[in-house]
């Protein structure tokens, strides 16, 4: 049905109608647009793709903790900052790489976690 109404818009008009002005905006869980990166460490057979909006989080563990000491035999002060940080992937898909020496679908297809049904399946807003 997609499709279909997409070649709605190649056609000059609709049910004998002259077409006029059709904006048609699509909408879907897909990406339609993405940066483009070369690398020297990617070799030339390899493609990464990276969704960066879910690659890499950097977690808090603790927000910043700032404590200070004075020694009163120095007469010093000393002050010491901390921040407990890390980092994490929150999907497993969220970087793949694409290595076009592999044939696809003879052992090297997507792994059962990309499974594509859950995309098509997602809930428009």
């Amino acid at each position: 049905m997609g499709m279909d109404m997409l070649d709605l818009l190649t056609t000059t008009k609709y049910f004998g109608q002259p077409r006029g002005n059709v904006t048609l905006t699509v909408k879907s869980p897909i990406p339609t647009d993405a940066n483009y990166w070369i690398h020297g460490s990617v070799p030339d057979t390899q493609a990464v793709f990276v969704d960066n909006s879910s690659a890499l989080l950097k977690l808090n563990a603790q927000p910043l903790l700032v404590e200070t000491d004075k020694i009163i035999q120095d007469q010093t002060q000393e002050t010491y900052c901390t921040f407990q940080t890390g980092f994490v992937t929150m999907y497993k898909d969220s970087r793949v790489i694409m290595d076009e020496t592999l044939a696809f679908g003879s052992g090297h297809g997507f792994p059962t976690y990309m499974d594509p049904t859950s995309q098509e399946t997602q809930v428009f807003q």
